[in-house]
């Protein structure tokens, strides 16, 4: 049985060479650059790209994926217990755990207990990365809103936030806490963008009920003016647009 493990360091350069996005409509692009030019393709059955032999290596990004996220304390553990010990756990949430999709990152740690966030994916896209990954070596698997926060991060000054990115008729809406990816939503939007504003409002509360601290500023991507004065409570800062093909050229450099 196939079985992958989400990119672990968010926080560090996540991609090499190419990158296969596997869109909502479960349609795939890839995303191939070099030294002087970027490329998009997309393709139509993975077995007719015909590639040199060094081309092979790819990270995989999902588009349209909500992200399951538990915070679960463990006993101090060495390093390499830990991993086991999530799949424990997972196994009280979901049914088979065959097929998903997990990584984990540290919280807080105590003299004799860790705090773990632990992120896992179940995804009907998964038979398209089982073929992908029978003709190219899939080093990594991660989501789109994920992606954004190698970007986002290097903009901010604070450390618990929330960024919002419309992408192609999804608003995604990511809650980060002591600088820890902690929570996600993705709506789909209507054209007149009706119940966005709810949306927003609703995630804020998810947020908050969490315990995960005081919200310090909400960040907009790619809305423009639709959306305006979030919250009256918290700063609002619009840091403009951001498209794919841009976001992953800026994480090869």
């Amino acid at each position: 049985m196939l079985r992958y493990n989400l990119c672990e360091r968010y926080g560090k350069l996540m991609f090499h060479k190419n990158v296969l996005l596997i869109k909502n409509d479960n349609s795939l692009y890839l995303y191939k650059t070099n030294k002087t030019k970027f490329t998009t393709i997309k393709i139509d059955k993975p077995e007719s790209v015909k590639l040199h032999f060094w081309d092979k290596k790819f990270y995989v990004v999902l588009e349209g994926e909500e992200t399951y996220i538990k915070l679960i304390s463990i006993p101090k553990l060495e390093i390499q217990s830990i991993n086991e010990v999530v799949r424990t756990e997972l196994k009280y949430s979901f049914n088979n755990i065959d097929d998903i999709m997990f990584t984990y990152k540290i919280y807080r740690e105590y003299e004799n207990k860790l705090e773990l966030l632990v992120y896992c994916i179940n995804s009907s896209k998964y038979e398209i990365i089982r073929r992908c990954s029978e003709i190219w070596d899939v080093k990594g698997i991660n989501v789109i809103q994920f992606c954004l926060f190698n970007y986002i991060k290097s903009l901010v000054d604070v450390k618990n936030y929330i960024y919002i990115y419309l992408l192609n008729s999804n608003l995604y809406l990511t809650g980060v806490s002591n600088n820890q990816l902690c929570c996600n939503n993705i709506t789909p939007i209507l054209d007149d963008f009706r119940g966005t504003q709810d949306s927003i409002d609703e995630f804020i509360i998810k947020y908050e009920k969490l315990g995960f601290g005081v919200i310090d500023a909400i960040y907009t991507l790619n809305i423009e003016s639709k959306i305006n004065n979030t919250s009256k409570k918290i700063k609002c800062q619009n840091l403009g647009t951001i498209e794919p093909t841009k976001l992953f050229n800026i994480c090869f450099k």
